[in-house]
């Protein structure tokens, strides 16, 4: 289905119940905040689930201002849940070749084993290998922080090691807690 054909069900339907992670579409895409403007006057029923971040509180509040609603009507238009709660609707997303120049990002649902895919466009291919390069280095920072801490740890209980037999030290923490875990 294209975005048209999508804008052209949109433009019929009664009641529309939208799952995003962002309201990216309602808020910041001009053709569908023209729909959703129209529908809402000719009283389309809108019904979102998101996922309740501080940024997603700041789109409600330009959703509100941009569609001129009172609070009563984003209180029963709006349901809020937690970003676990999203999992059923995440699409699972393969990026290939995200540290060349030529990235490639598709997308399938996560749940589902059809042959239908999504392929990006190259601007949202290469910002979403973007950010998971950064995701990537700094979980890469926190995973060698742990390693170092985790050989700092064993080096101090080597240190307190004698004759196979763990000595109890009160002033090291690993010492102390390896000690009661292995004091015969």
């Amino acid at each position: 289905m294209t975005l048209k054909e999508l804008i052209k069900l949109e433009d019929k339907a009664q009641e529309v119940w939208v799952v995003s992670p962002s309201l990216h579409y309602d808020v910041e895409n001009k053709d569908f905040s023209e729909l959703v403007s129209v529908n809402l006057g000719q009283k389309t029923k809108y019904k979102y689930i998101i996922p309740a971040t501080r940024d997603n509180h700041k789109k409600i509040e330009l959703y509100k201002k941009k569609y001129k609603l009172a609070d009563k009507e984003i209180i029963q238009n709006f349901l809020l849940v937690s970003e676990s709660e999203m999992n059923p609707f995440v699409m699972e997303i393969g990026i290939y070749n995200g540290s060349g120049k030529n990235v490639i990002a598709c997308a399938a649902p996560a749940l589902e084993d059809k042959n239908d895919v999504i392929q990006f466009n190259k601007t949202s291919s290469k910002s979403m290998a973007k950010v998971l390069r950064l995701s990537g280095k700094s979980i890469k920072d926190r995973i060698h922080k742990l390693d170092v801490d985790y050989l700092t740890a064993m080096q101090l209980i080597s240190t307190f090691t004698y004759f196979g037999r763990l000595a109890t030290c009160t002033n090291s923490l690993a010492g102390a807690v390896l000690s009661s875990k292995y004091e015969a």
